[in-house]
């Protein structure tokens, strides 16, 4: 969890007749590891004549009567011909 101060999501995915990628993002990431606020990876080709791709991303932070808290999560989908390669972090 942050400590109030600024945060963010992204989220993103793409996919044509050779294939896809897929990443996401969130920052700052959990517990300070780079490793774990990002992933991504290539989706490979399936050779249908079928694919979609959905992203979603969000982050808040608030500070109400001197508490402090954020959320932040990221989720990108890939579906080639209905293989389907999910992507996703989040904080808390």
């Amino acid at each position: 969890m942050s400590d109030g101060g600024p945060v963010s999501a992204s989220a993103s995915g793409s996919i044509d007749p050779r294939g896809g990628f897929g990443s996401v993002s969130i920052s700052p990431p959990p517990q300070g590891n780079l490793e774990l606020g990002a992933r991504m990876g290539n989706v490979p080709v399936s050779g249908g004549p079928n694919y979609s791709v959905f992203t979603s991303s969000s982050s808040s932070s608030s500070d109400e009567n001197g508490v402090k808290k954020s959320s932040k999560s990221a989720t990108s989908v890939i579906n080639d011909n209905g293989k389907v390669t999910a992507f996703h972090v989040s904080d808390p």
